[in-house]
């Protein structure tokens, strides 16, 4: 039987793109055995999709008062499209079938996912470089396609520390969206979520958005120890080349703790 072709209605979706990588990944590959790869690393990806739909369940419940998220909304979080595959994590949500009201959500709730994906990996040694675009793309299963994707995929892997910043377009989609719900809050939710910052690229450093993910607890006396425990971590190798991505984490993650209004 011959499968019907979908049309581009059903394979081609416009919103938000996320794509991350694992700093260090090479050196744990050539450090471990591949068995004790598969033992320890593999099941962390593997659950990542169940494990961070259900705590960011928990963390909305928790904040949901404050930023008007109801109950009604949490199916969205399971809309979330996941691809895992080697270092890489690739997450998109189609918002296109939200009305202009209800995408300041889908922001929350793909922002929040992000976050506690930077925070998740960090604390079990896994640091991580991202880039979050908007635009249309296509991934069916672990196949994906889409210039939005490899914009985001470029830009990550220029980062020069471990934190996820937003594209320019990203960042004006977000503004937008959130613009025409502002007045309805008493806290700016862009602010809430992200933070501009002066990201270090390798050729360039540029103001950006960038999530505020405080992936150490803000009472973190030693954030220079942590963040070497977990670029270390796994046997990992921390080259020079890699004493800069080291030095530019902690530089974020001090301006983050001065801050100190992170989304927890």
């Amino acid at each position: 039987m011959v499968e019907q072709k979908k049309s581009k209605k059903d394979i081609v979706k416009n919103g938000i793109i996320g794509f991350f990588d694992v700093l260090g990944y090479g050196s744990l590959l050539e450090n471990n055995e591949p068995e004790e790869i598969y033992n320890v690393i593999f099941p962390v990806l593997d659950n990542l999709k169940n494990e961070t739909s259900q705590e960011m369940k928990v963390i909305l419940k928790r904040h949901g008062k404050e930023i008007n998220i109801k109950p009604k909304f949490q199916p969205l979080i399971d809309s979330i499209d996941w691809i895992v595959f080697s270092d890489t994590i690739l997450i998109t949500l189609d918002t296109d079938i939200y009305s202009s009201q209800e995408k300041w959500l889908c922001w929350s709730i793909f922002l929040t996912a992000c976050h506690y994906l930077q925070k998740k990996l960090f604390k079990f040694g896994l640091p991580l470089r991202g880039a979050i675009n908007y635009g249309k793309f296509c991934v069916e299963k672990t196949f994906f396609a889409g210039r939005s994707i490899i914009n985001a995929y470029k830009l990550c892997k220029e980062l020069e520390f471990a934190g996820c910043v937003l594209t320019k377009n990203a960042s004006e989609q977000l503004n937008n969206d959130i613009k025409a719900i502002n007045k309805l809050f008493k806290i700016d939710l862009k602010y809430r979520f992200t933070k501009r910052y002066y990201v270090p690229q390798k050729n360039k450093e540029e103001l950006m958005d960038v999530v505020s993910a405080m992936v150490l607890d803000l009472d973190e006396n030693d954030i220079h120890s942590k963040i070497l425990e977990c670029f270390w971590s796994h046997n990992k190798n921390i080259p020079i080349s890699v004493h800069k991505k080291v030095f530019n984490t902690e530089k974020w993650i001090n301006f983050l703790k001065i801050k100190k209004n992170t989304f927890k």
